[in-house]
């Protein structure tokens, strides 16, 4: 796998995150007739977002894998 190819899915989720907020503040208008679509289409692109954001390659450990590590916690 060559080296670029990790950045877009470990930080793809919080580009577009980012991009689907400032969407939504940037292109909202009390006047604009399709202002409900921009809005839905700024929601789907946070909920895509949040899709690769949890299916990033490398995720930090979190307190369940630090005890199961230890040998302490639930389960043991």
């Amino acid at each position: 796998m060559p080296w670029y190819s990790y950045y877009p899915r470990q930080y793809g989720g919080l580009t577009l995150g980012t991009l689907a907020c400032a969407s939504t503040v940037g292109c909202y208008d009390q006047e604009d007739p399709l202002k409900v679509h921009k809005l839905l289409a700024g929601l789907a692109l946070a909920l895509v977002a949040l899709l690769i954001h949890e299916f990033r390659p490398f995720q930090r450990m979190q307190y369940g894998d630090r005890a199961k590590e230890c040998g302490m916690g639930v389960g043991f």
